[in-house]
């Protein structure tokens, strides 16, 4: 085994256990309050999702499953889970915020919202009562949430006519939301598996919640790994994680990257949790993202590279290695 070889492998060895210590380092507990949360997964089928004929039973179901958790001081709602656009779904806001604000409690619920523009939309998450703020996806899923290359895929097959690929992507210098006087960062779907977007947002909050569908994913690995990518971004940042769904996986993952509370899948049910951590600390990730690793990976390939020119030199000229 070669020198450089063996340097490398030190490298990233001397990197792991860092990244293990720094992992365990404790909580400053000056730094941290609680707060009690619920999350609903209303479990409704992809067929009914945006049939107007059963847009007032999922609003039900929605009244239903949250009026035992009024007393909570936060309930999340998943993804889109209002069958409603923004604008046509003022009664029902009305409602909620009325209760929210009644029973001193905060609801951040997913909800397509349509702009003033013509044709313009967005996935959304917002807060009501106790929470509050509005914050708009910025990482799309291509295809099902808008066509790449629309100009001239759109209307080539019938894939690429889909009706809800019409989704427009949230400016990045966006505020993120609040609850009280803490920052809640939220992420919705797909956003939870880029680590940079997920840091930057979090590097102001206190809190995170990212909010999905994953009913499209059926009974595959999908949802279990989608809620592992969760995992990593409640330990990069070390905050605590609130992920509610419309089909599970929900669950409230601490900042050390466990399960402390999870949902079934393809249930209709809610999950609750009277101690969830707000915390102020940032961490090494929070500040840097993966420049680093990035650096360090762009740093042994130019060894590499280096080290395989200086070999093939060698052998043009006959020189022993």
């Amino acid at each position: 085994m070669g020198k450089l070889t063996v340097a490398l492998l030190g490298s990233i060895g001397a990197l792991w256990v860092l990244g293990l210590g720094l992992s365990r380092l404790p909580i400053s507990e000056q730094n941290v309050d609680t707060l009690s949360v619920a999350i609903v997964q209303p479990n409704i089928p992809l067929a009914q999702k945006w049939d107007p004929l059963y847009q007032d039973q999922i609003m039900q179901v929605l009244r239903d499953e949250t009026d035992p958790l009024w007393h909570n001081d936060l309930v999340v709602w998943p993804e889109a889970s209002i069958p409603l656009m923004y604008h046509d779904a003022g009664f029902f806001l009305e409602e909620i915020e009325d209760i929210a604000t009644s029973t001193n409690t905060g609801v951040i619920t997913g909800i397509l919202y349509d702009d003033a523009k013509p044709m313009t939309f967005y996935n959304s998450i917002i807060g009501l009562g106790r929470a509050d703020g509005i914050y708009f996806k910025q990482r799309l899923v291509p295809f099902g949430e808008y066509v790449p290359l629309e100009r001239w895929l759109r209307g080539l097959i019938n894939f690429f006519n889909l009706p809800n690929s019409i989704i427009f992507p949230g400016p990045k210098d966006q505020d993120i939301l609040s609850f009280d006087n803490y920052k809640v960062a939220p992420s919705i779907c797909y956003e939870i598996v880029y680590p940079d977007l997920v840091a930057r947002l979090a590097k102001d909050a206190n809190l995170l919640i990212t909010i999905s569908n994953d009913a499209w994913f059926g009974r595959s690995i999908g949802p279990l790994q989608h809620f592992q990518m969760a995992q990593m971004r409640a330990l990069e940042n070390r905050r605590t994680v609130l992920r509610g769904t419309n089909t599970g996986l929900s669950g409230i993952i601490n900042s050390r990257g466990q399960a402390v509370q999870l949902s079934e899948q393809f249930a209709r049910q809610s999950i609750q949790h009277a101690k969830v951590t707000l915390i102020n600390q940032r961490t090494l990730f929070s500040y840097w993202g993966s420049a680093p690793i990035v650096c360090l990976c762009a740093m042994v390939l130019a060894l590499l590279l280096g080290a395989r020119l200086r070999t093939r030199q060698q052998q043009v000229v006959g020189l022993p290695d």
